[in-house]
């Protein structure tokens, strides 16, 4: 199997040690709390609202720019019963908009019409062949109101006021020129709007508008506006793919319940597939119900996935759901088609090694689905994809997608001079231009491309938000992460990250084996993974049962399993070059022929030991090696291919990254076992001091020196002889305990003994406490050391130290 090296993993995330407090204070798993901060969130009461997002947190309507005017002028149109026309939009944002719109205003009026342009004859937005079909159709229009469209039509509301045509414009696109002469525009986006949150859908921004008419009117409650129109609001939403914050994040948390309760459309096609009696996600919509949507709009018309959504006849939105349906499978046939072209335009041209923007077109592509094709070509070669097709009229229509970095729709507007029409989002936009200035397009795009990206801003990057042990990974741990839904644009599902896991096997699936399905060795049984699209993106050989580098979101599956299981969704799996840092030899029983056997490879051993007299053991019969105790000073070393053997069970993480740190070994030898544990256990107590050990040390002490003083000499060397190999170390700590608690007085170099009760209390003692937690961390890391995967120890070693303690927690309660 062949593995892929060329993604770069970007760590966008500041590990922090608040994390541990943070997770007492909101009752969650250290990883969860590692994801709030990574979304920025500190603060218990900020954690609340983003976990349990709250209606009466929306912003209101009436911030808009332009909304009083907007809502009189519509109320007027409604309360003398004149014609208002719906314009509206061919994608599944223009749709759920329309529908939401004309759904609430046929409830006042019964004049109310919406027209859809066509995708292949009108083209994008309010344009004058839009405008013209749908003034044939409903000639008494007096007032349009368009959605998700209109804020760059300047000529074509001219041309309607002409006419004597109210015009109120709802649309969230970048303000990129002038503002039309509309009578309102209620845009998010306006330069210089007042409305605190600029990324709202055309759905939105919709819902607003409504929202102020009902509260103008009091028609409405908004409790009855959201059980109306959220789900309508959560759809358009998700698929126009503007970031789930704020607002949006509120609007889809309540809409996605929604979805299928209370509109036949919707219902209709979740029976179609199997979803209804599911709970669904943003995945779910964003896959599955807004391409069903799109799909109208791309290759027939819209209007039937408007009619869809605002019938309440179950038998129509059947048929509609099933037309729906058999077209979004013509449409998934011919995107595949000609993404199949284009690639082997870019492969027979060699355009990635010249082109830092592909420029593709063909004559026969289908319109509707070049949007598609270019996502599917920018997954594939991470740089700004745009994707024409010719018509028999010399002009050439298109969609742009791009990467961070690269502004599609400012580059689009330095281009203005010889483009036809343009308009969009940073990273996607349409446009339509003549066929002649095609390659003259290509090459002053490509130049701007040259200023504003670097070769690296084309390297495919996977963004991790943090690093996990494998331990960790768990059906719970998928769950917890579960309460940062809704996922989408500006909260992305948490892709986590596993050095040193095993890849047990590898499986190509897929109808066109695409995809790849991978077994991990996980801690006591197999994890499942899949890789989809995998199967594309591997380039050179990933041998099984080695370490591996995997990138992926933990979900559960409810693939051939009743309750769900955990399988990861993998992002990138590659393998894993830091893998040869870690010699596993823990489970070797003769540590000595061991040792003996890895001094005979080509490294320059440094051999880490507990104790003096282990270092001065090893010391004699390795002379040609470096010996030294964990404690010691680190030094530094010129010899590249050094290997540190960990001889003894290492009891804190923090002294063996200072060798690491400070050494640079090429690897790490784990060669301590179980059986150091004992060792350890000996070690520690003639090092630190136990609860028990000090009451018979006192109460020795009462019957040795009643009433007397003796010398700090004379009272140290009494110590040393009450537990036979007692270190200077134990002896300073019981010194500083009984001194502390008033046991003895310290004066002149001379010890008084203090007659007491025969019990005493030593957690009054801070330096008993402290002691207590220091065995405890010991046990902890001993622990870890001994009984975690390569993927822990790698943490333990090698990543943030902030993560020391999430790595323990999910060793522990492994």
């Amino acid at each position: 199997m062949v593995a892929n090296k060329l993604t770069s993993w970007n760590m966008r995330v500041e590990y922090t040690d608040l994390i541990q407090d943070l997770a007492l204070e909101c009752s969650v798993s250290p990883v969860l709390a590692q994801l709030l901060v990574n979304r920025g969130l500190t603060k218990k009461e900020e954690i609340n609202s983003f976990l349990s997002p709250s209606l009466d947190e929306l912003e209101s309507p009436w911030l808009l720019d332009d909304i009083q005017i907007g809502v009189d002028l519509i109320q007027q149109a409604l309360d003398d019963k004149k014609s208002i026309l719906i314009f509206g939009d061919y994608d599944a944002d223009g749709v759920t908009s329309t529908a939401l719109l004309y759904d609430y205003l046929t409830k006042f009026n019964d004049r109310i019409n919406y027209f859809i342009p066509d995708r292949f004859a009108d083209g994008y937005g309010l344009s004058e062949s839009g405008i013209t079909k749908a003034l044939k159709l409903y000639p008494d229009t007096s007032l349009i109101i368009t959605v998700d469209c209109g804020i760059s039509s300047c000529k074509e509301v001219s041309w309607l006021k002409e006419k004597g045509i109210n015009v109120v414009i709802t649309d969230h696109h970048e303000q990129l020129n002038e503002l039309p002469s509309a009578d309102a525009i209620l845009n998010p986006k306006r330069v210089n709007s007042c409305y605190p949150f600029s990324s709202l859908a055309g759905v939105g921004v919709a819902f607003k508008l409504v929202l102020a008419l009902a509260d103008s009117s009091k028609a409405m409650t908004i409790k009855q506006l959201c059980e109306n129109y959220l789900d309508l609001v959560a759809v358009g939403t998700i698929a126009d793919l503007v970031p789930l914050k704020h607002e949006n994040r509120i609007l889809v948390s309540h809409g996605l319940s929604k979805i299928g309760s209370n509109r036949v459309g919707f219902k209709s096609m979740l029976e179609k597939l199997n979803l209804l009696e599911q709970k669904l996600t943003t995945g779910q919509v964003g896959f599955l119900l807004g391409p069903r949507i799109n799909a109208a709009g791309r290759l027939a018309s819209a209007s039937d996935a408007v009619r869809l959504l605002v019938t309440d006849d179950y038998d129509e939105a059947q048929t509609l759901a099933e037309k729906l349906d058999t077209e979004n499978r013509e449409r998934r046939t011919v995107e595949q088609e000609i993404t199949k072209e284009a690639n082997e335009i870019i492969v027979d041209n060699n355009k990635t090694s010249k082109s830092k923007v592909l420029v593709l077109y063909g004559k026969d592509w289908h319109e509707g689905v070049i949007g598609i094709v270019a996502s599917r070509l920018l997954e594939k070669y991470h740089r700004p994809v745009i994707v024409l097709t010719l018509d028999n009229n010399g002009v050439a229509k298109g969609s742009c997608r791009s990467i961070e970095g690269f502004h599609i729709a400012e580059a689009l507007q330095e281009c203005s001079d010889i483009i036809e029409k343009y308009g969009g989002h940073e990273l996607a936009a349409g446009l339509s231009i003549k066929v002649e200035n095609i390659e003259e397009f290509e090459q002053r795009i490509n130049q701007l491309a040259d200023k504003w990206l670097t070769e690296n801003d084309l390297i495919p990057t996977v963004d991790i938000e943090m690093m996990v042990p494998e331990e960790i990974l768990s059906r719970e741990l998928a769950e917890e992460i579960q309460q940062l839904e809704p996922f989408g644009i500006g909260n992305p599902q948490p892709i986590l990250g596993c050095n040193s896991i095993i890849v047990a096997s590898t499986k190509i699936v897929g109808k066109n084996n695409e995809h790849l399905q991978v077994k991990f060795k996980g801690s006591g049984s197999l994890l499942d993974g899949i890789w989809f699209r995998g199967n594309e993106k591997l380039t050179h050989n990933l041998e099984e049962n080695t370490p591996s580098k995997a990138a992926f979101i933990p979900k559960i599956s409810t693939w051939n399993s009743k309750w769900g299981k955990l399988s990861l969704q993998i992002c990138d799996l590659q393998c894993d070059e830091t893998s040869n840092k870690l010699i596993d030899f823990r489970n070797k029983s003769d540590k000595y022929s061991s040792l003996n056997l890895l001094i005979k490879r080509n490294y320059i051993p440094v051999i880490l030991t507990n104790t003096r007299q282990q270092k001065e053991f090893l010391s004699s019969k390795f002379v040609d090696c470096y010996v030294v105790r964990a404690t010691d000073v680190p030094f530094e070393l010129s010899e590249e291919n050094v290997l540190l053997i960990l001889y003894d069970l290492p009891y804190d993480p923090s002294i063996v990254r200072k060798w690491i740190e400070t050494i640079k070994p090429k690897s790490v030898c784990l060669l301590y076992n179980h059986f150091d544990v004992d060792y350890n256990s000996k070690l520690w107590r003639v090092t630190i001091p136990y609860g028990q050990e000090l009451q018979k040390v006192y109460e020795k002490m009462q019957n040795e020196f009643k009433f007397q003083t003796v010398t700090k000499g004379n009272f140290k060397k009494w110590l040393y002889e009450q537990n036979s190999g007692v270190t200077k170390r134990w002896v300073e700590s019981v010194i500083e305990i009984f001194k502390e608690l008033g046991l003895i007085y310290l004066e002149d170099n001379k010890v008084k003994i203090k007659e007491t009760e025969n019990r005493v209390d030593f957690s009054n003692s801070n330096k008993f406490l402290s002691e207590q937690q220091l065995i405890k961390n010991i046990r902890k890391w001993e622990q870890c050391f001994l009984s975690g995967s390569n993927s822990a120890i790698y943490m333990l070693l090698y990543e943030n130290k902030a993560l020391l303690e999430v790595c323990a927690h999910s060793i522990e309660k492994n």
